[in-house]
């Protein structure tokens, strides 16, 4: 039989998806700085930008902005009607400032993960912390389901299973 804390233990749940530039634990300069070396080999569109970063376009759109309006970037062309599909290409001041910023750091990549950020994660993720929580799931009922109801008793289960275990991790944060 799987419990609930088996399938958390086999799995190491993931940080969330940033929503705010504050949420990634990092500056707005030092995401246009990787913007910038990114966009130095070529220009790409901002939905490729944020796949090649792994953040969200909406938190980028104001720093590419931001790079717009000091000339460090321009808009070669479109593929659709949003800024997210705009081909962004570095001007001759963005590409001399990427050689700048490469002269200082080669690191061209996803956003780095702040050291602070990484070690809550991991606090999170621990079982040896020293302190157990054991909860029990309420009882779903079963009585006259048939095989169809199957794959929304799965899905009840799963979404009982998530919300104890994200109300175990915000008992743990605060612990």
């Amino acid at each position: 039989m799987t419990t609930a804390a088996t399938l958390y233990a086999t799995r190491t749940p993931a940080p969330p998806v940033p929503a705010r530039l504050e949420d990634t634990g990092l500056g707005a300069d030092q995401i246009e700085q990787l913007l910038v070396k990114m966009l130095y080999g070529g220009e790409a569109t901002g939905l490729a930008l944020a796949e090649r970063v792994r953040l969200p376009f909406a938190i980028l759109e104001p720093i590419i902005e931001r790079m717009r309006f000091e000339q460090l970037v321009e808009v070669r062309g479109t593929t659709g009607t949003s800024a997210a599909s705009y081909r962004y290409a570095t001007t001759d001041l963005g590409r001399s400032r990427a050689v700048q910023y490469l002269e200082i750091n080669q690191y061209i990549g996803p956003a780095p993960v702040p050291l602070a950020s990484y070690v809550k994660q991991m606090r999170l993720n621990r079982w040896h912390s020293g302190r157990i929580l054991i909860r029990s799931l309420p009882a779903i009922p079963t009585a006259g389901l048939t095989l169809d109801d199957l794959p929304t008793l799965i899905e009840d289960c799963r979404t009982q299973m998530q919300r104890c275990i994200q109300a175990l991790d915000q008992e743990l944060a605060h612990a």
